[in-house]
């Protein structure tokens, strides 16, 4: 049956686990924080001439006659 002693050990691992999952998931958003920087998103359009998607800034495609590459 249920004793005070095995009431007392439950309530006890819950508490652990409550207090360990809290510190990792501390830990975790300051690991995303200081990732957030590196994954930002670049800016991608269609080339209309070959229709390959290229950065904006980045000067176009390969091809000689990308209009992006000209501005």
């Amino acid at each position: 049956m249920l004793s005070l002693p095995k009431i007392l050990l439950f309530l006890a691992v819950i508490v652990v686990v409550v207090v360990v999952s809290k510190a990792l998931r501390g830990r975790s958003a300051k690991a995303v924080a200081k990732d957030e920087d590196k994954d930002k998103a670049l800016d991608l359009e269609p080339c209309p001439v070959c229709g390959n998607y290229v950065a904006a800034a980045g000067g176009g495609c390969e091809r000689g006659d990308c209009p992006i590459a000209k501005g």
